[in-house]
């Protein structure tokens, strides 16, 4: 399950670079589709030779504040947990992503990817949270028990999705079965994403297997979004 945080960010250049990084808890075959990820919604919107991917991974300067990957998980760990270990405060760790001193040097696009699982208010857990037009936390937690192969098109599908969110896609386009649905769980599920059962805006309800049903989806088609989805993220580019 996703929840899109919103919130405006200051003038900044819609075309600057991606910066991935990773927990020490993430293997590299996940770090790698978090990776072929990002690049392939790149491709996909035609952007890239117009937005850098750097790769920081699992980077370590020092043990101080904002000097490591690891630094950001231990300073959002919560007590609670909801079966799979303690929860990474997500919100909290996107605020502190948004503060760092690099943002403030070289702006730029956050994904970040851990090994635990994730918690928001109003949820038990979810897998990704999105601050449009600032970057996205995801988590691996819940993909661990599959074999290989699921967990990389899992951990891929994933990216894609939440990468699409930060890029505005689908957001202003109701999706199929809100009119079915109140409250936060309408807004969260569908408000917010794409009613094409083939595009990887779709929502995702039941985890892990919506992510293997999406996955399946995206290697069916040979086509990651929707025409629409695909016009929203240039149009939000300016691309």
């Amino acid at each position: 399950m996703e929840l899109i945080a919103v919130q405006k960010l200051r003038n900044l250049d819609p075309l600057r670079p991606i910066y991935i990084t990773a927990t020490s808890d993430v293997t590299a075959q996940e770090l790698h589709a978090v990776e072929n990820g990002v690049k392939t919604l790149l491709s996909t919107i035609g952007a890239s030779d117009k937005i850098p991917v750097k790769n920081f991974g699992n980077w370590n300067y020092g043990k101080g504040d904002f000097e490591s990957a690891n630094w950001y998980v231990n300073e959002t760990l919560l007590n609670n947990q909801a079966g799979h270990g303690r929860q990474v405060d997500a919100s909290r760790l996107l605020s502190l992503m948004h503060d760092e001193p690099w943002q403030k040097s070289a702006p730029h696009y956050e994904v970040f990817v851990t090994g635990r699982d994730l918690f928001q208010l109003g949820l038990t857990f979810l897998t990704g949270l999105t601050r449009p037009e600032f970057g996205t936390v995801i988590s691996t937690k819940r993909f661990k028990k599959l074999d290989p192969q699921l967990i990389y098109e899992c951990t891929k599908t994933e990216t894609m999705h939440e990468l699409g969110h930060v890029f505005d896609a689908a957001h202003h386009r109701a999706g199929t079965g809100s009119e079915n649905k109140k409250g936060a769980v309408k807004h969260i599920l569908y408000d917010t994403h794409c009613a094409n059962n083939s595009c990887v805006m779709q929502p995702v309800e039941i985890v892990p297997h919506g992510w293997i049903q999406a996955s399946i989806d995206r290697l069916k088609t040979g086509e990651p979004f929707c025409n629409p989805c695909v016009t929203d993220m240039q149009k939000a580019l300016g691309i």
